[in-house]
């Protein structure tokens, strides 16, 4: 068998029904269903998904279907990993419940698979999409001018070199359904040792502990899947929002950079990705809606692992009630003073014209 598809899900019924008609038909329309296996876990859901996909798995006894299912929600860390060793094809995907392929985009993984035999993970960009199928726009992971190319994790200066290239989190991983990999990557590393739960990149374990040892991956300049941006978070907040979303990749990065890359000339690299994708403005903002976790959990991990006094001071400004004061104060100031100034010409134009008009 090829292909196992995981998809690793909770309380998402409604996306993850579309999700699984849509990769239904692809694969009857492939001819696929002796080379696709589709793996689905159940984080402890409390809507409908339990009694959807049994209801899927008996429309479909012609397809390869697995079912987990959590009494009660583990984590997306414990999930991902289920998901992850239920599989038994040659190649696996973590699909996101609310991801999908885009039309044509099994046989266009199906092809690549064919064509580059010897790559250990591939890293495709991604299509986005409102929740009525709308195209947001497409996310490119590395930078713009680099097309599709082979990354050979042995040679450190081309390591380097790709985390240099990446213009986005997703670049490292971050985005399961963007990616591939080799089935027995997992049978290599062992069992998962739980030292990235927590930070919600738990399937690092085996993606970067496999490119760390010198691993090859593909990054593709397309895209075959859709991702699902939803407007209304707080209905689907499985992993945070604001500084609290922010954190999770802060601290996944010190984490997996002590890790995996703790003797790479190029950990540095992997650290400057976040910092490069969260743009101070943003980021202060989010500090000033949540200074105490901030300063309890953030600040620590910026001193210890970044080390970037620059970075950090200018966070610290932005986060001084002074300095809001003052730009306050100069605000208002500049703005009586325009009015002032404004006023005084009004009068200027009346005094030349004799007063005409004045009332």
């Amino acid at each position: 068998m090829k292909l196992s598809i995981g998809i690793p899900t909770y309380n998402r019924g409604t996306f993850l029904e579309k999700n699984l008609i849509r990769l239904s038909k692809q694969i009857h329309d492939n001819n696929l269903e002796n080379e696709v296996e589709i793996n689905l876990s159940n984080n402890g859901s409390t809507d409908n998904t339990d009694s959807l996909i049994r209801s899927f798995i008996k429309q479909n006894k012609d397809l390869k279907v697995s079912y987990n299912k959590f009494i009660a929600n583990e984590g997306p860390d414990k999930n991902y990993i289920t998901t992850m060793h239920m599989a038994k094809g040659d190649y696996s995907i973590l699909l996101g419940d609310d991801d999908y392929f885009i039309e044509n985009g099994l046989k266009t993984v199906f092809d690549l698979l064919e064509k580059e035999k010897d790559i250990d993970v591939f890293l495709s960009n991604r299509i986005e999409i409102d929740e009525n199928e709308n195209v947001l726009g497409y996310r490119s992971f590395l930078h713009k001018d680099i097309h599709s190319r082979v990354f050979d994790f042995k040679d450190e200066n081309q390591a380097g070199f790709y985390f240099s290239l990446c213009e986005e989190v997703g670049g490292c991983l971050t985005f399961i359904s963007s990616i591939i990999y080799k089935t027995k990557i997992i049978e290599e590393l062992g069992p998962y040792n739980n030292c990235l739960d927590g930070t919600f990149y738990s399937f690092w374990f085996y993606l970067w502990g496999k490119l760390s040892k010198g691993g090859k991956l593909y990054y593709l300049d397309d895209s075959y899947i859709f991702n699902t941006q939803i407007l209304n978070t707080r209905a689907y907040d499985n992993f945070g929002q604001g500084l609290k979303r922010t954190l999770v990749e802060f601290d996944g990065f010190h984490k997996a950079a002590e890790l995996f890359f703790y003797d790479k000339n190029y950990k540095k690299c992997f650290l400057d990705i976040p910092k490069r994708w969260k743009r101070m403005t943003f980021l202060s903002y989010e500090c000033i809606e949540d200074r105490d976790l901030y300063y309890s959990r953030l600040l620590p991990i910026l001193r210890s692992e970044y080390n970037n006094q620059d970075y950090i001071d200018d966070l610290s400004i932005f986060l001084n009630y002074k300095f809001h004061f003052k730009c306050f104060r100069k605000l208002y100031i500049s703005f009586c003073i325009m009015k002032f100034h404004s006023l005084i010409r009004k009068l200027g134009r009346l005094y030349n014209r004799g007063f005409k008009g004045y009332t």
